[in-house]
């Protein structure tokens, strides 16, 4: 691979002005304009288990599901049902782990949702939804 061809993004140091280096890892490589870039992202389980352990400002139902990204997902890629960006202030560029918290997944949808976007355990954001997401996007339940 010829490396000029290559960036690499300091994702938490460019767009979270966090130090990543005592991050570990798993990186991810993907097509932007005929140019490569990698950004590094934590293990799936982990990220599941941090949104998990943040505690989220709302109380866990019994009900509830978890629902974590079969792959990390580029935040341009991260829409709803109408195809409208869920993290759309997030650099397009970054891919990262997309969790999702469904409180009473047995109702249809336009009812509250969670959506994390997960870099590491430093770099991630939290948004709030009444919309479901894309078909496009595959997510796999967290048991």
């Amino acid at each position: 691979m010829n490396e000029d061809l290559v960036n690499r993004i300091d994702v938490c140091k460019l767009f979270f002005e966090v130090d990543e280096t005592p991050i570990s890892t798993y990186s991810v490589v993907f097509n932007v304009d005929g140019n490569i870039y990698m950004n590094k992202v934590i293990p799936r389980q982990e990220a599941v288990h941090m949104v998990k352990k943040m505690g989220s400002g709302f109380e866990e139902k019994q009900l509830s599901n978890y629902y974590v990204s079969l792959e990390p997902i580029q935040a341009r890629n991260i829409k709803d049902f109408r195809e409208e960006r869920i993290f759309g202030f997030i650099n397009e560029r970054i891919s990262g782990w997309l969790v999702q918290y469904d409180p009473t997944p047995f109702a249809n949808w336009y009812h509250k949702c969670w959506y994390y976007f997960v870099v590491n355990e430093y770099c991630f954001e939290k948004t709030e939804s009444k919309c479901g997401l894309c078909d496009c996007i595959k997510m796999e339940r967290v048991q």
